[in-house]
């Protein structure tokens, strides 16, 4: 039998909070983009929240590595 466990820590709570709200779909319809990025504003938002959350002094440019081991 073979198990495996992942640590869903409260970064994990607020992103899954914030999809269950649907607060994502919320913030897009408030703020359509309107040029071509890459990532939808509440993506950016969520971002920036769970780092702040996370006390995590990172850049936005390091945004990638911050979430290669997070459950989001």
């Amino acid at each position: 039998m073979k198990i495996t466990t992942r640590s869903l820590a409260h970064l994990g709570l607020v992103t899954g909070t914030f999809k269950e709200l649907g607060i994502g779909e919320v913030i897009d319809t408030c703020l359509p983009k309107t040029r071509d990025h890459n990532l939808p504003h509440s993506t950016a938002l969520l971002a920036m929240c769970l780092n702040e959350l996370g006390f995590n002094e990172s850049r936005l440019y390091l945004y990638s590595s911050y979430f290669e081991n997070l459950p989001t």
